[in-house]
């Protein structure tokens, strides 16, 4: 699967060192969900677009994608309405004034029922795209997941919507 939503600038609220990254997870299902995922990758970019187009590769700034986590193979679990934390392999310098690109990315789970289902929230414009892992397009929507992005700088605190730029 691959994942892509972006976060506006205004919403980041100015530069900062993001150190790791969460997701909350759905209330649904079991106590517990998760599972083995491999070629797992968090990657962020710029983008000056405040919508995504429906072509992975085109929705940032060619020059300005990095992976900030890779493992070949990682297991997670998250109790419902619970953070999944991630940390990041190492701290991604966002400099703002454009607009960051958040692409999550996994060839496959070990069993069918490897996910991780998270709490969306509807943006208003096409904010988030969705696809196969080694697709070149992708669905558009609206959803987006509840991420907080976790910051090591002494920046101001503030909440957009329901995702989340924090001390």
């Amino acid at each position: 699967m691959r994942y892509q939503v972006v976060v506006l600038a205004e919403e980041m609220q100015g530069p900062g060192d993001i150190s790791a990254i969460s997701f909350k997870r759905h209330s649904s299902g079991g106590p517990e969900a998760g599972g083995t995922f491999s070629d797992f990758e968090i990657r962020f970019a710029l983008t000056d677009a405040d919508m995504l187009s429906s072509t992975f590769d085109a929705n940032y700034l060619d020059w300005s994608m990095e992976t900030v986590y890779y493992r070949d193979t990682v297991e997670f679990s998250a109790a419902p309405d619970q953070w999944l934390s991630i940390d990041l392999d190492q701290p991604y310098w966002y400099s703002g004034g454009r607009n960051l690109v958040i692409e999550v990315l996994w060839s496959a789970g070990t069993s069918s029922g490897d996910c991780i289902y998270t709490w969306q929230w509807n943006s208003g414009t096409l904010r988030c795209i969705h696809g196969g892992y080694d697709s070149a397009t992708g669905s558009m929507t609206a959803l987006v997941p509840h991420i907080l992005l976790s910051c090591d700088l002494a920046l101001e605190q503030t909440s957009f919507a329901q995702i989340k730029y924090c001390l």
